[in-house]
This record gives C-alpha cells, sequence and structure tokens, in this order.
C-alpha cells in the first residue's frame, strides 16, 4: 500500500551575500504516524568547480551582462568580466536618503564614460539595470526555483513533486519594516513561488518567519537529547548573516512538545559580514591610495545608472581573496598576503604599507581594526538582550551563535569571552550556515497540517502625493516648483501602500507613511488628501495614467488649526518669508470584507478618522 503523503515543506533562507534551500517530504507510516527523516539541503548549484569546497549555499549575486564562456549568470556561475548585482536583498527594506544620494552621485559620475550606443534603452535607461531592486531579486529567485525544482525531480519522481501539496516557509530580517517583508513575498510571486506556475500550482501556503526564529528552532532541535535545555531555562539566540545580525530570546516553556516563549523584544542591526568587506576595503585605499583604488572600482555607466551594487572583476578578484582571510582570521598573530590584480601591476613597491612583489600584506593587527567595530556593535546587542531578560525577571543561561558569521573563529571568541566573564554558557549552533534555512522547514513541519487561509489585495490602494522630482522615476509635464521650499516636485504622483495581489494576513491589514503639510502663519490649515483604489492589473505612478473606469478616489478632510503641538517653522523659504510644516503620519487600514478606513495622526495623536470606505 502506497504511504499516504501530507505535504512537502520548503525552506528558503535569501540572504544578503548567499542563499540557502531546504525541504522534507512529511509522510506517515501505517498507524499514521509522522516518518521521521533528516532536513534535505539543497546542492549541486550550477557553476561549483573544484575551488569551491561548500555548495550548501549559493552567493546571492546576478549578472545581466552576457556570459563570456556561456555562464549562466547567476551566483556561483557568473563569468569573471562582467559586472554582478550583490547586496540587492538590502535595497528591499526602505532606503536611507544619504544613501540614496551616493547611489545617484556614482551614477552621475559613471554618465563620464558612457557609451550610449551600446545600451539598449528603456526611456534612456539602460533595460536591465534600470530595474528597481524587487524586481532584480525576483530575477535571481527565479533562477533559484528553476534550480530548486530540477533538484527535487532528481530526488523524488517529477509526478511526485507535481502532485504533492507544498508548505513555503521564508525567512526574513527580523528588523525588516512591513513594507520590506511584502516586497519581499511579492518579489517570491514574480520569481514563480506561485500557484500561477505549474510548478507550484499545488502551494498551499507561504509562511514569513524571522531568522533568528528559525535558527532557535534548529538550535534547540539540536541539541534535542543531550539535556542540554530544560523547561524555564532561557536563551539568547545572535544570528550573525551576511548582511545583517538579528537577535532575540526565548524562555523554554516546555520540551516536549516544545513550547517557547518570546522574551523582551527581537533586535537586530546591518552588522553583517559584508560589512567587514567595507571595511576591508577602506583599510585598502589607505593603503594603496585613492588613485590607485578608483581602477578597482571603475564602475559602467550600464551598471551604476540603476542604482544598484556592483561589484568589478578586479575587486571581486581582492574580496574573494579577502573572505578567505576573514574567515580563517582568529586573532593569533600573523601575516596574510594578498595578490593584487593585474590592473594595478604597476603599483610601486611600499614596505610601509605592506606592498611587495605585486601582494598586499595584511596584519593581525590589521584584522582587528576591521574586525572590532562590528564585532563590537555586536556584543552591544548581545548585552540588550541579556538586560531585557533580565528586566523580565528571568536569568539567561545560554547565548547561541548562528549564521554564517557565526562560523567566524574571531567572533565566536569574542562571544565565548564576552558570557564566560558573565557565568552564561557560550554555544554554537552544530551547523552555523544552515541554521535558519533548517529551522524555516521545521516551523513548516511543526505548522497544523490544516493549511492556513491566506486571501489577496484584490486592487491597489495608494495615496496621492506630491514627489521630490527625479528624472528616473517622473516626467518633465508634472515637474513644478514648492512655492515653499523652493524645490523641484513631481505632481499629481501616487504612493502605492498596498497592490493588487498582495499577501494579506487574517483579520485587517494595516499601512502607514509619511505626510507633510506647509503653510504661511496666517494661511488656511484644512487639508484633503485623497486615496485612490484601483482594480486594474498594473498600477502607474502618475494619476493622469490611472484609468478612471478601474479607480476610485476617497478623500479625507483634516484641520491642523487647533492641533495641540509644535509644527516646525522655517524661517527663509523660496517666497522670502517664513513658514510652518507639519509632518504627520497616514494610516490605512484594510479589512478581511475589502472595506477600509483612514486615519491621519499629528505627534500620535489621531486628527481625522475617515468613514469605512466600502
Amino acid at each position: 500500500m502506497a504511504v499516504p503523503v501530507n505535504c512537502l515543506v520548503i525552506g528558503i533562507d535569501y540572504g544578503t551575500t548567499y542563499t540557502g534551500a531546504a525541504f522534507r517530504d512529511v509522510t506517515f507510516d501505517a498507524d499514521g504516524n509522522v516518518l521521521d527523516r533528516e532536513i534535505e539541503i539543497v546542492r549541486e548549484w550550477p557553476g561549483i568547480g573544484v575551488n569551491i569546497a561548500d555548495d550548501d549555499k549559493v552567493p546571492s549575486q546576478i549578472s545581466y551582462d552576457i556570459g563570456a564562456n556561456s555562464e549562466r549568470q547567476w551566483g556561483f556561475d557568473i563569468s569573471a568580466d562582467t559586472a554582478r548585482l550583490e547586496l540587492t536583498k538590502l535595497q528591499l527594506e526602505d532606503q536611507n536618503k544619504v544613501d540614496e544620494l551616493k547611489k545617484v552621485l556614482e551614477a552621475v559620475k559613471a554618465l563620464e564614460t558612457l557609451d550610449i550606443s551600446k545600451i539598449e534603452c528603456h526611456n534612456g535607461l539602460a533595460v536591465t539595470y534600470s530595474k528597481d531592486p524587487e524586481a532584480v531579486v525576483a530575477d535571481y529567485l527565479t533562477k533559484i526555483r528553476e534550480h530548486l525544482v530540477g533538484y527535487l525531480k532528481r530526488q523524488y519522481d517529477p509526478a511526485y513533486v507535481a502532485l504533492t501539496p507544498i508548505d513555503l516557509v521564508v525567512t526574513v530580517p527580523v528588523k525588516w519594516s512591513e513594507g520590506a517583508k511584502e516586497r519581499t513575498l511579492r518579489a517570491f510571486r514574480q520569481a514563480g513561488f506561485d500557484k500561477e506556475n505549474l510548478d507550484f500550482a499545488r502551494l498551499r501556503q507561504t509562511i514569513l518567519m524571522s531568522e533568528p526564529e528559525a535558527a532557535a528552532l534548529a538550535v534547540v532541535r539540536d541539541f534535542d537529547g543531550e539535556n542540554v535545555f530544560r523547561a524555564g531555562d532561557c536563551f539568547v539566540v545572535c544570528d550573525c548573516g551576511g548582511g545583517t545580525v538579528d537577535l532575540i530570546s526565548y524562555r523554554i516553556k516546555e520540551v516536549r512538545p516544545l513550547v517557547l516563549q518570546e522574551v523582551g523584544y527581537a533586535t537586530g542591526g546591518n552588522y553583517g559580514a559584508s560589512h567587514l568587506d567595507t571595511a576591508f576595503q577602506v583599510w585598502l585605499q589607505g593603503k594603496i591610495g585613492s588613485e590607485n583604488y578608483a581602477k578597482l572600482i571603475t564602475t559602467s555607466a550600464e551598471s551604476a545608472i540603476g542604482a544598484h551594487n556592483t561589484i568589478s572583476k578586479d575587486m571581486q578578484q581582492l574580496m574573494t581573496a579577502f573572505e578567505h582571510v576573514k574567515r580563517q582570521f582568529d586573532g593569533t598573530r600573523g601575516v596574510r598576503v594578498i595578490a593584487l590584480p593585474r590592473i594595478l601591476e604597476d603599483i610601486p613597491e611600499d614596505r610601509s604599507n605592506g606592498i611587495l612583489d605585486g601582494e598586499i600584506r595584511i596584519t593581525d593587527k590589521d584584522l582587528a581594526l576591521i574586525f572590532n567595530p562590528i564585532v563590537g556593535q555586536i556584543l552591544d546587542l548581545v548585552a540588550r538582550q541579556i538586560n531585557q531578560v533580565q528586566m523580565a525577571r528571568y536569568s539567561v543561561k545560554d547565548i547561541i551563535l548562528s549564521g554564517g558569521f557565526g562560523e567566524s573563529p574571531y567572533l565566536q571568541e569574542q562571544i565565548m569571552e564576552y558570557a564566560y566573564h558573565r557565568r552564561i554558557e557560550p554555544r554554537v549552533a552544530k551547523d552555523p550556515w544552515l541554521s535558519v534555512v533548517r529551522g524555516a522547514v521545521q516551523k513548516g513541519l511543526e505548522q497544523n497540517s490544516r493549511p492556513k487561509t491566506l486571501r489577496q489585495s484584490l486592487c491597489h490602494y495608494g495615496v496621492s502625493t506630491s514627489q521630490p522630482f527625479t528624472s528616473f522615476r517622473h516626467k518633465e509635464q508634472d515637474a513644478y516648483y514648492d512655492p515653499f521650499d523652493g524645490e523641484k516636485k513631481a505632481r499629481r504622483q501616487t504612493t502605492w501602500l498596498i497592490r493588487k495581489g498582495d499577501t494579506l494576513p487574517s483579520g485587517p491589514k494595516k499601512v502607514s507613511m509619511d505626510i507633510c503639510r506647509k503653510f504661511g502663519p496666517d494661511e488656511e490649515r484644512v487639508f484633503r488628501t485623497t486615496i485612490i483604489r484601483y482594480s486594474d492589473e498594473y498600477a502607474p505612478q502618475s494619476r493622469d495614467e490611472i484609468h478612471s473606469g478601474g479607480a476610485r478616489s476617497d478623500v479625507i478632510s483634516y484641520d491642523l488649526s487647533n492641533v495641540v503641538g509644535n509644527f516646525t517653522q522655517v524661517r527663509g523659504g523660496a517666497r522670502g518669508t517664513p513658514y510652518l510644516s507639519a509632518k504627520m503620519q497616514l494610516e490605512l487600514e484594510l479589512f478581511e470584507n475589502n472595506t477600509y478606513q483612514v486615519t491621519v495622526l499629528f505627534n500620535k495623536q489621531k486628527i481625522a478618522e475617515s468613514k469605512l470606505y466600502k
């Protein structure tokens, strides 16, 4: 008799620097008991060669250039002569305005070498590199899906894969905003992790979970049977990845079945291993000089114009060498040697900076200077977690290190020293690099066999706004100059808060955005904001491109005349007279019956609430 099948659980850890995938099928014995099997890791990634010892994960990189030798141009299999996009995951989160400005300046600088005849254009931009981060991530995840499905069909009968219900678990940084989480889910859907794709036609549910929560599940299971954890124990999980470091604390309420109680709140920051790469590049520039360093980061207009993180082949050579150095660094004395790329073959010898015979020396002191600021930030996050547990009147028994950066001997040594001084047991996950993806599958296994009911937004929901003008996004016909601050703006634009097809949780979905109103000291302070509900598939940015047949507009009014609180006073405006600025927050709450309500807040106080729009 055939063994009945419940589902196939797939976990994906889309990381800043590397991506991992794992799976396990849930089947039963003759008595209806779930058969216990090991979680399987997806391997055999394209481009794996003799120089790559670890194929448990694949680099989170993609190139849109044509490979010189028919390379697939993603992951390991990218031609050495082409620019590659990296760290794109971090761009799914709302961007810091200073970082955005730096990207624009890089693009302007790259235009000096622009050969327009060699670029396929769309509205004057290079087609591939003008994609937004969500589209780039979706392209990369498409490659992941294709390899994953092929791998599964080699492990199982293809008919089995096609007919088995699938539960998908996706991990994200703990500090990500709701907007970043939704952009992640949207990228997965665009990549074919969706019922509309034949490979995932049997998809039952997509579960989003935080990376440290996934790591905690894997770690507790790793030590199961060793009497490491007992009911009442508290532990801190420190998940150190390529881009972010996430921490969360748990108290074990029950061991069997495992019941974890979160203590305090999760914390995290951008202190992952990729920031060591940035620190190394700063160190390198100081050693070889700005003129030589500029040769390593020469960026083509095609890549820079899209404001993505790209890396040249010469810098890639150096970063690959540094990758080996940083993975082995344990704080002990010694000198490591890194070969400089051929583009720097004419660099003169400089013993004081460690440059000899076309190589550069990096000492243990240099590496400590690179590591210590990042490690210090991580230890500070650990201290905050311990403090939270203590404020809840518990004590931390263990600190558990996981994640790819968690394999660093130097970081492990610093965590151990920190823990021992506080009489806390430091532990390293049994396979730190795979803790998150294994925990993701574990989460899927522990879900109720009855799938959760998910719903999707039937419309786009947005707010009519004016936006700072940029030629990359706006049309000149929409431009005007703000009469108060004098800045060039684009009128009648739409900021979309929820998009058609977005996954919505059970219950209401609340989203928000910041809005600002300016007015003279003696001017009227009553304002109106337009909310747009749009049912067409594509949601344009300009209101003039919205088809009236698929759109509905609702208006919320609010009066600032009697609002308690101080407005920002600006003494010199474009008109030469002072004006006031009120920064507020607009919240939109979408209910399960597809009605919605809008609220405006000033200083966290409600100043207006709309009726229930149907």
